[in-house]
Formats: C-alpha cells, sequence, structure tokens
C-alpha cells in the first residue's frame, strides 16, 4: 500500500489505519510521518471520531481540499 504521495498521507492510508489493517512496517511508515505533520495528526483525529461512512466521506472530501490548497494544486 501507499502510505504518501509526495510526503503527504495518502487517504488509503489513513482509512488502513484507522482499520488496523497496516502491516508492522506500513504502520511504523505512517507514524513517522504522521508525528512530523501536524495537520495530518488532526485529519486523523477528524476519521477516528467519525461514527459513520458518510462522516468519514465527508472529512476525507475536506482533507483532500485542504492537501490541494496546501500544496497549490
Amino acid at each position: 500500500m501507499k502510505i504518501s504521495e509526495q510526503g503527504v498521507i495518502t487517504e488509503e492510508a489513513l482509512l488502513a489505519y484507522t482499520r488496523n489493517e497496516l502491516t508492522a512496517d506500513e504502520k511504523q511508515e505512517f507514524e513517522k510521518l504522521l508525528h512530523d505533520d501536524p495537520f495530518a495528526q488532526e485529519a486523523l483525529e477528524g476519521i477516528q471520531a467519525s461514527k459513520n461512512n458518510a462522516t468519514v466521506a465527508n472529512t476525507l472530501l475536506n482533507v483532500n481540499r485542504k492537501v490541494r490548497e496546501r500544496n497549490g494544486r
């Protein structure tokens, strides 16, 4: 699984982490990236606080929008 793209944690990795689906190596890489990125930490907190798939989808849309803004895309 791709954990990051251009230094930004992927949606797939965020969701896999919350579902405990990452391998030990992937989890280690994810947590290292997460440690250095307060924005990703907040995104993860939002996803973990979500109670249903619709909320998660909306959270991810907002995360993607902010990532695009952050990267100037």
